[in-house]
């Protein structure tokens, strides 16, 4: 739901307590990057095939051939058997039969570790997969220094045969990305990361250089020039494409043959074609998403003069034109070999599409309320329902998808054991930085008396019990604690905020952070200086693209029991105080009194670059407001657009941003008769209203309907998940709603 990485910084730095790893901004989205085949020398095949290769096992029947190991002796052993990290290998004997290859590992330039040939012999897939395993490139590896990544040179194989399969979850398909080999092919991958094993059918064994480097500026220097060439590479195919094309002529004869003879050659030959440009244009696409390119329609219309700003704010008007330049040509290439027409509208179609309603064991005639809802990938979330059972007592439902379907409620949140007998327990918001790794924060009532904060985290795919958070040290004996938002940056590292109250039995806002799987003590984040004495004061949401650095927003209590909108940055570990929300200018009270306003979403899909969502006062109603960040302040907030002012009040209670230049929002218009769900899209430059979707058939209609959307998740760009409620004849229902 939130921004995970820094993908324009040099380095990225994930907090481990007091000293951090340096990772990469490029293998941030993926944990690989596939680059430009090698254009080096001729290696020949007598340097690999000649080596001293010896018995070792990992991920099928292999044999490594050590060039670099942790003493220079002939071992295949890690670099933690000899006490070191696998950083600063020692060239072997095998070096001085292979120059090339040494060559090629020297000219790169980085820290390297192990430095080895693979051998693996032919096996078939299901063998195969159950090879798939994480390495162990960290271990002994000094925090504060550089992440471990392992990078490939396929050397001999039979181009297209081979597999790389790579897996976010070991046992769950839905993460799996599958690569094909072909020799000269070069990937880096955090194989700590990422699950990962190559099939490989043979008939021949395939070789392939494989390297342990030390993240670094150099190391990142030589993906950036790599993956440069790929793209120029690509881009030279896409010309190529098109000139053949328009060499095409469909009305005459394909060369010198003409009659049926040269129509055969000529559709075999726009088949061809059709095939290069179809995958220059997807390359491009997957470029565009890394380097905020524009989209086919974007760049046609800012070209033509019918959009007269750039497609994100990130993009300034001096490099413009040529990026513009560069999408139209390729999407030109693309769209004529193709046959296909321009996009007549500017921006893909996307729309929420047939709810279904999460349903509970049992029901009381209170009914339901929505909870969280969190996203790893498309298809696979998590969420949380509230409910009153037959007894009257509070209880509440952990949801699970899996492909795209919602299972039946199987799990009900494990309490502390201080929980009281209706503990009122919610779950509000979850984070899931990975399938099966997800992390939820709310509140439950004890047995004494009092609200306490819980954390619940799943691992592996299995929920453990809930746990408490220490609250801050200057927090109220009897318990009064609630965490409302979470973010996790990856399993383990999260920051989840809420309030808490004080000594003074005031409320107060809190943060609290876990670090390696431990949450610390919460800490208080201090209001503006204008705060009253507050009775509800509170972050809500949270957005963090690294641990120790976040934003969130909330409310806080103003003079004359007002609320006001406020956000909060953090920087290296550190809260700052927090500042109020600059209105719109229409901003008014229907008394006087200064309006009133909250905050209710956050998304960070950059470190510069943060949209957040609320509403505020105008005269009787409220309506929703919009602000961004760019790492420095928040801007003053404006009215979003496409929402009704007449006669509504709009409530967009939730925002999610997987790119800068998609995101998405949902809430509710609500009347003194019907309420109706909501739901918006960001494409860099402006917001739209999408249709939210078709309520289940159980809903009411016509002058009676009453729904509305609260939590959204968009773990990938025109892939979402909404969460949100809606009225029957009898009771109030919880509904999920997916959008794409």
């Amino acid at each position: 739901m939130h921004g995970k990485y820094d993908r324009f910084g040099k380095d990225i730095r994930v907090n481990t307590g007091e000293c951090m790893y340096y990772k990469l901004d490029v293998m941030a989205e993926k944990g690989f990057v596939i680059l430009n085949d090698y254009g080096g020398p001729t290696i020949a095949p007598g340097e690999w095939e000649s080596l001293e290769y010896m018995d070792w096992k990992s991920g099928g029947d292999t044999n490594f051939a050590p060039l670099a190991s942790a003493t220079g002796e002939m071992d295949c052993r890690g670099f933690w058997d000899h006490g070191k990290a696998d950083k600063y290998g020692v060239w072997t004997s095998n070096c001085q039969i292979a120059p090339s290859l040494v060559s090629y590992v020297e000219k790169i330039g980085g820290n390297y570790g192990r430095v080895r040939v693979i051998k693996l012999n032919p096996s078939d897939e299901a063998t195969a997969i159950r090879q798939l395993h994480l390495d162990d490139n960290n271990r002994l590896n000094p925090e504060g220094t550089g992440w471990v990544i392992r990078s490939w040179l396929e050397l001999d194989d039979t181009a297209g045969q081979s597999m790389f399969i790579l897996r976010e979850v070991k046992d769950d398909p839905s993460t799996e990305t599958r690569i094909k080999l072909h020799p000269g092919m070069q990937l880096v991958i955090d194989t700590e990361r990422l699950y990962h094993v190559v099939w490989h059918p043979g008939p021949k064994p395939r070789y392939a250089l494989i390297t342990s480097w030390e993240s670094d500026k150099t190391i990142e220097g030589w993906i950036k020039e790599e993956l440069a060439g790929r793209r120029k590479r690509q881009m030279q195919g896409a010309r190529a494409a098109l000139a053949d094309l328009l060499a095409i002529k469909p009305d005459g004869p394909a060369g010198p043959v003409g009659g049926r003879a040269g129509e055969r050659l000529q559709g075999q030959r726009r088949e061809r074609l059709q095939g290069q440009a179809t995958r220059a244009a997807r390359a491009r696409r997957d470029w565009a998403r890394r380097a905020e390119l524009p989209t086919c329609s974007q760049a046609l219309l800012l070209m033509n003069g019918r959009m007269r700003r750039p497609y994100a704010p990130a993009m300034s008007y001096s490099r413009a034109p040529k990026r513009l330049m560069l999408t139209a040509f390729t999407c030109a290439a693309a769209l004529a070999v193709t046959g296909a027409a321009w996009p007549a509208q500017a921006f893909a179609a996307f729309r929420f599409g047939q709810a279904v309603e999460l349903r509970t064991p049992s029901l009381s005639y209170s009914g339901e309320d929505t909870g969280g809802l969190g996203c790893a990938s498309a298809g696979n979330c998590v969420a949380s329902v509230s409910y009153n059972d037959r007894g009257g007592n509070s209880q509440t439902y952990l949801f699970t998808q899996a492909r795209g379907h919602w299972l039946a409620a199987r799990q009900e949140v494990r309490l502390p054991s201080d929980a009281g007998r209706d503990p009122y327990a919610a779950v509000e918001d979850f984070s899931c930085p990975r399938p099966g790794e997800c992390t939820g924060v709310g509140r439950y009532d004890t047995r004494y008396g009092g609200t306490r904060a819980l954390v619940l985290t799943q691992v592996r795919g299995r929920w453990g019990r809930a746990r408490q958070i220490t609250p801050p040290a200057n927090a109220y004996t009897a318990p009064g604690t609630f965490l409302y938002g979470v973010s996790c940056t990856a399993p383990g590292f999260c920051e989840a905020v809420g309030g808490y109250t004080d000594r003074q039995r005031d409320s107060q806002a809190m943060a609290v952070e876990e670090v390696r799987g431990r949450w610390l003590r919460a800490t208080e984040i201090r209001m503006p200086a204008d705060a009253s004495v507050g009775f509800d004061v509170a972050l809500v949401a949270v957005a963090c693209w690294r641990p120790g650095d976040c934003e969130a927003v909330g409310r806080y209590d103003w003079p004359a029991y007002q609320y006001a909108a406020v956000a909060a940055t953090q920087t290296g570990g550190r809260w700052h105080t927090a500042v109020q929300v600059r209105l719109p200018a229409d901003a008014r009270s229907d008394q006087n009194l200064p309006p009133g306003s909250s905050m209710y979403g956050i998304a960070c899909p950059r470190p510069d670059y943060c949209l957040a969502i609320g509403d505020y006062q105008v005269g009787d109603a409220y309506y929703s407001m919009t602000t961004a960040a760019d790492g420095r302040r928040w801007t003053r907030a404006v009215p979003t657009p496409a929402m009704p002012r007449r006669g509504f009040s709009s409530e967009v209670s939730a925002i999610a941003c997987p790119s800068a230049r998609f995101c998405a929002a949902v809430g509710a218009l609500l009347t003194e008769g019907p309420g109706y769900p909501v739901a918006l899209t960001w494409n860099g430059g402006r917001w739209a209203r999408v249709p939210a979707g078709r309520l289940p058939a159980n809903a009411l209609t016509g002058r009676g309907i009453q729904a509305g959307l609260t939590a959204l998740a968009c773990p990938a760009r025109q892939s979402c998940e909404a969460l949100g409620w809606y009225l029957t004849r009898s009771s109030r229902l919880v509904m999920a709603v997916p959008g794409s």
